[in-house]
């Protein structure tokens, strides 16, 4: 299968599609991403290859975290000013197979004309890299902004408030409307409280993860699957 990166969910959507396997739990973001043909998938996922039987996850939150020194220094208010100011960001997107986290950073960006080579063409810096490592980066001041994402509040943020100094960056309204648009996000807020540093309300895309049935399942072992989550609704409320 295309892109077997590490964590990465493409190579279950690619054999869900073949007929390999009758479900799959995938993230919103890999469908979009596998309907679309974008990287990694090397071809378009067809969309009547599959059924969306619930929506079993959702709740996780997207947001950038950046250092407060870094964000001074250069006069930022939204991500657009990354663009407009040619901002050398060392950015930690995170790992290539997080898809959910990787497409948030790719849409961030594309909604004000940049990619990961323009970052580094202004003398930035693009870490692939998973959270945890991420974080360590930023807090030995080693990176500058980090794509996170997580359920509220998250546990890595406020371990990096503790350590060092750090706010949000809002990602502004275009870029707001081309990840719901393209990438299968949905619009949310970070409220105001949720950390020390966080003083008003966050819009920020949401996303979460679906329960999806291939060509080989058949129409008696959806319903059967659907039957069994509805019994069983309460628990997983």
């Amino acid at each position: 299968p295309p892109g077997e990166y590490p964590g990465n969910p493409v190579g279950g959507l690619v054999r869900l599609s073949r007929g390999e396997r009758p479900f799959a739990l995938q993230s919103w973001q890999s469908l979009a991403a596998g309907m679309h043909g974008m990287e990694p998938f090397r071809e378009k996922i067809p969309p009547e290859n599959f059924r969306v039987v619930a929506r079993v996850v959702r709740g996780m939150v997207l947001s950038l975290v950046a250092r407060k020194d870094f964000l001074e220094k250069y006069n930022l208010e939204t991500a657009a000013d990354i663009a407009t100011k040619k901002v050398p960001v060392r950015f930690a997107t995170n790992q290539r197979g997080n898809l959910t986290g990787q497409l948030f950073a790719i849409g961030v960006l594309e909604a004000y004309g940049l990619d990961y080579e323009t970052v580094e063409s202004f003398g930035g810096t693009i870490f692939h890299l998973p959270s945890q490592a991420a974080a360590d980066l930023l807090r030995n001041d080693r990176c500058d902004l980090i794509a996170s994402g997580g359920f509220l509040p998250g546990s890595q943020v406020m371990e990096m408030a503790s350590a060092t100094e750090i706010d949000m960056l809002p990602i502004g309204e275009p870029a707001m409307r081309l990840l719901t648009s393209k990438y299968g996000y949905e619009t949310s807020v970070t409220p105001a409280g949720t950390y020390d540093f966080l003083e008003e309300d966050l819009p920020s895309p949401g996303t979460g993860f679906l329960l999806v049935a291939g060509p080989a399942a058949t129409d008696a072992q959806v319903y059967k699957m659907v039957r069994a989550l509805h019994r069983q609704f309460d628990y997983y409320k």
